[in-house]
C-alpha cells in the first residue's frame, strides 16, 4: 500500500497550493517541499471537518476503491477515488490547496 505521495504527485500543485501547503507544512516542522503521508493528509482533511472516506467493493470483479467525499463544493459533494488510498486523498487535499 502506497504510503506518501509522489514527487510528481507534489508538482502538480500550483503556486498557490504550493504556498499554503507550506504555511501549513511549516507549523508542523514539514520540509519546505513536503511528500505528505496518508496520516498528514488525514490531518489536513480533518482540520477543514467536511469530508468523508469510504471504501467501495465491487462484487462482480472483487476490486475495491476508496473514495474520499468533499462537501466543500457549496453544498454539492465531490468524489475522489483510486485504488490507493493515498491517491484518493491527495485529489481531495490538492482540490482544498489550490482554493
Amino acid at each position: 500500500m502506497k504510503q506518501h505521495i509522489t514527487e510528481k504527485q507534489f508538482n502538480e500543485l500550483g503556486n498557490k497550493g504550493e504556498s499554503t501547503l507550506f504555511r501549513w507544512g511549516k507549523k508542523r516542522g514539514l520540509p519546505s517541499k513536503p511528500l505528505l503521508s496518508m496520516g498528514q493528509m488525514l490531518e489536513f482533511l480533518d482540520e477543514k471537518k467536511k469530508w468523508k472516506m469510504f471504501m467501495s467493493i465491487n462484487h462482480f470483479t472483487g476490486s475495491n476503491c476508496w473514495g474520499i467525499m468533499d462537501g466543500l463544493n457549496q453544498g454539492r459533494p465531490v468524489l475522489y477515488s483510486s485504488k490507493e488510498l493515498c491517491d484518493a486523498l491527495w485529489e481531495a487535499v490538492k482540490e482544498i490547496l489550490e482554493k
